[in-house]
């Protein structure tokens, strides 16, 4: 079925865009957009994640910017622990765009199998999250993602790590010797550091969200429960 103008904000399985990226699941919906898994009949049918800009978003300027500018960073990017860009169009006065499909599940889905990860492994996961990190944060400019929490980080069946979801990303631009970051406010309740709450971000503020993280992975409770913005560490 090749794509056409659709009332429903969900587009339908076997949906077809730019005559080779086939609809087969709907995979979730956030704040920005909605991702669906695909089938590249170009490349031999190897499943792609399509991303859509919400339509209630279009008219957006903040949200499309974004979008944009998730594709032209995540284009940039080589590690493989981040997902690569396969395209970015605009179809039908829409934004989308298509990455590769990770084969695997988020910690957040391991969670609720297992309650909470022994310490162990979550210093495994630590060790490979900070060398995805370790990559954005060394380009220039440097990158940040803004958004590390157990839903944006995934397992692969292979037992590697990749960090998804680029939705907030940003990079962070030098003038002279001064740093300027980004006024927008972005990010996960109890994931996110102070100073991005009030529309900054540095590097350091990933690694915040990772500490965040690993906190919920241990202890199977959300940060908030141990740190409160306004009143400092609670529940100890």
């Amino acid at each position: 079925m090749e794509r056409k103008v659709r009332s429903s904000r969900v587009i339908e399985v076997g949906t077809l865009f730019r005559g080779r990226y086939e609809v087969e699941a709907v995979l979730g919906r956030g704040g920005f957009g909605a991702t669906y898994q695909v089938i590249d009949r170009d490349a031999l049918d190897r499943r792609k994640v399509l991303k859509e800009l919400l339509p209630d978003r279009e008219g957006d300027a903040k949200a499309q910017d974004l979008f944009e500018r998730e594709a032209r960073i995540l284009d940039r990017l080589d590690h493989p622990g981040i997902p690569r860009l396969d395209a970015f169009f605009v179809d039908d006065g829409r934004y989308y765009l298509v990455e590769s499909f990770v084969q695997g599940q988020t910690l957040e889905a391991v969670l609720a199998k297992r309650s909470r990860l022994p310490e162990g492994e979550a210093i495994h996961i630590a060790e490979a999250v900070l060398k995805i990190l370790k990559y954005l944060h060394e380009l220039t400019p440097p990158v940040i993602h803004r958004d590390i929490k157990p839903s944006n980080l995934m397992v692969t069946e292979a037992g590697g790590y990749v960090l998804i979801d680029f939705g907030a990303v940003r990079e962070v631009l030098s003038v002279g010797t001064e740093t300027v970051p980004d006024t927008t406010m972005i990010g996960s309740n109890g994931f996110t550091p102070p100073e991005q709450r009030v529309g900054q971000a540095y590097p350091a503020s990933d690694l915040y969200a990772l500490g965040a993280t690993l906190v919920k992975l241990v202890t199977a409770k959300h940060p908030w429960h141990w740190y409160n913005a306004r009143e400092g560490p609670v529940g100890l």
